[in-house]
């Protein structure tokens, strides 16, 4: 499972994060939540997008300070 909160203001970066959900066979449970295939690959590419996720999300949290 993978629970995540996208970025908002970069609409680019959102479709491209949920673009990549998709690619990785990811299913939506709700906003936020979604659910992803058991397989070596698939967690790496899981674990790098929420690595992206997390440095969008700080870079963003820092210039609205």
């Amino acid at each position: 499972m993978f629970i995540t909160n996208l970025p908002t203001d970069d609409p680019s970066a959102r479709m491209r994060i949920l673009r990549t959900l998709e690619s990785l066979g990811c299913s939506v449970v709700r906003e936020g939540v979604y659910i992803f295939p058991l397989a070596a690959e698939s967690l790496q590419s899981l674990t790098r997008l929420a690595e992206h996720v997390d440095r969008k999300s700080t870079r963003l949290n820092s210039s609205h300070r």
